[in-house]
């Protein structure tokens, strides 16, 4: 299962592992705990954003050692994969596995940072997304709707 309100979902898990509502939590914990959810909820947030924009369906690519933020099909094939490193900084060791791991995959590949400034080198092959551009893909795709 999984709760569609991160702010919910945020409580329910510190409610589950620290008790916090009943117990003394330090800040320090629900910071950890911040840190640790809202990336997933950001990687949802964009697969569903791309998903809907584009007309594809997020489906859950499961090979051994491989996991992807996205991955979105068609009607019989994979179109778009990509990997959301919503941090200020991607290093050049990160942007390299990424590579690597994207380059399984024949379709479009997409790599979505908060700003392209967070990149220590631009990957090979891969489009970039900043949330501007994705403003600009829901844009676009509502004005299709028109």
């Amino acid at each position: 299962y999984s709760i569609a309100s991160p702010l919910l979902d945020l409580h329910f898990y510190l409610e589950a592992k620290y008790a916090y509502t009943e117990l003394e939590t330090p800040k320090e914990f629900i910071r950890k705990a911040v840190d640790e959810k809202v990336p997933r909820h950001v990687e949802g947030f964009i697969e569903s954003l791309l998903a809907k924009a584009y007309g594809l369906r997020p489906v859950k690519v499961e090979l051994p050692d491989l996991e992807l933020d996205i991955a979105l099909m068609g009607f019989s094939k994979l179109e778009l994969v990509g990997e959301v490193k919503w941090k200020s900084r991607v290093k050049r060791e990160e942007v390299k596995k990424i590579e690597e791991k994207l380059s399984k995959f024949r379709c479009r590949k997409v790599l979505v940072v908060p700003s392209e400034d967070a990149l220590e080198r631009e990957p090979g092959g891969i489009e970039v997304l900043t949330p501007e551009d994705l403003l600009e893909i829901a844009k676009r795709s509502l004005e299709a709707l028109v």
